[in-house]
């Protein structure tokens, strides 16, 4: 089963074959089949790579991104996730950028301080709002502040439009 929109007029009198349809539509709901497929997606990156930038940059190996289709809600859940380092101690910063349907400029999800300069999983998660619909590609991307460089491996994204 799924889902087939019914419409009604003012004051009509549903047929049987509407009421079926309705019917169609509540099952569909309840098993699941009529709900809209969330299309999430993950990639990571393994290679351990580093940075001294202070602002967002891509490290030689690129992203972890993935390219997701954005509903009407114009929503998406994002989840970025890496092991870090600094060799001074300093903080290690991951971003998002958005490209396609909507451009988004490197956005900040965690800045995350590390004082003893060991690898530390760390992750960070958004709630973004304002996207159009449409394909979007979302990146992740890198930057240390403080000083130090500052290495990530284990690198993921996930992306869930909502």
């Amino acid at each position: 089963m799924s889902y087939q929109a019914v419409t009604f007029s003012f004051q009509e009198i549903p047929s049987a074959s509407k009421m079926n349809q309705l019917g169609q539509n509540d099952a569909a709901f309840n098993d699941g089949t009529g709900l809209p497929s969330a299309g999430s997606k993950t990639a990571n990156v393994a290679t351990e790579q580093g940075t001294s930038s202070g602002t967002p940059v891509d490290l030689a190996t690129v992203g972890p991104s993935v390219t997701v289709t954005i509903g009407a809600t114009g929503m998406a859940l994002v989840f970025l996730q890496s092991v870090a380092r600094n060799t001074t101690g300093e903080s290690v910063n991951l971003y998002y950028v958005v490209s396609g349907a909507t451009t988004v400029a490197a956005t900040s999800v965690l800045a995350f301080r590390e004082p003893d300069a060991n690898n530390r999983t760390v992750l960070g998660h958004a709630l973004v709002t304002g996207l159009n619909a449409g394909s979007n590609t979302f990146k992740m991307q890198y930057a240390t502040s403080g000083g130090g460089t500052s290495y990530y491996s284990a690198r993921v994204i996930s992306v869930i439009p909502i």
